[in-house]
């Protein structure tokens, strides 16, 4: 956390796990699981008031990311097929270290009242020039695991 009062705190605990919602075949590779850059969008990290859109999973809903993504499909459906989810680990977006200073991420909580209380934005922790937002579109791509298939990720919490 920062030490100055205007500058962003990060408020999302250390042990939470993060879900981004992610399109077969658009933002991944299929075979290999990886995510690929378009899987954010290069001004989601320009800065602390910007940010990659993920939930918190404790606080995640099926019908809200179900939402989401029946939004989201017809801007793109030949790219957006299937809808999958890509978890990623709150400690390891912080720890990315930074060459200038504390770690290139902040991970924040970003309810969206009456629609999803669950919302949170990975943003970076400065302003970042066009090369530098994709070194972190980059950077924050190794800390997502797997995507796995929507349905298939609530049918197995659900147990």
């Amino acid at each position: 956390m920062g030490d100055n009062a205007d500058e962003p705190q990060d408020n999302v605990a250390h042990d939470e796990m993060l879900l981004r919602l992610t399109w077969r075949p658009h933002d991944f590779d299929a075979d290999t699981g990886t995510l690929l850059p378009v899987a954010f969008r290069r001004d989601d990290l320009s800065g602390p008031d910007e940010g990659v859109s993920v939930d918190r999973k404790h606080l995640a809903q099926k019908d809200i990311i179900a939402k989401v993504a029946e939004e989201q499909k017809p801007k793109q459906p030949e790219d957006r097929v299937d809808a999958f989810l890509a978890a990623a680990a709150v400690l390891l977006i912080r720890a990315a270290a930074a060459n200038d200073g504390p770690g290139i991420f902040l991970v924040q909580a970003a309810p969206i009242e009456g629609v999803n209380p669950a919302h949170a934005l990975i943003s970076s922790r400065r302003q970042r020039t066009k090369s530098e937002r994709n070194e972190a579109r980059l950077e924050l791509i190794k800390y997502f695991e797997r995507p796995v298939a929507f349905d298939a990720y609530f049918q197995a919490l659900a147990g």
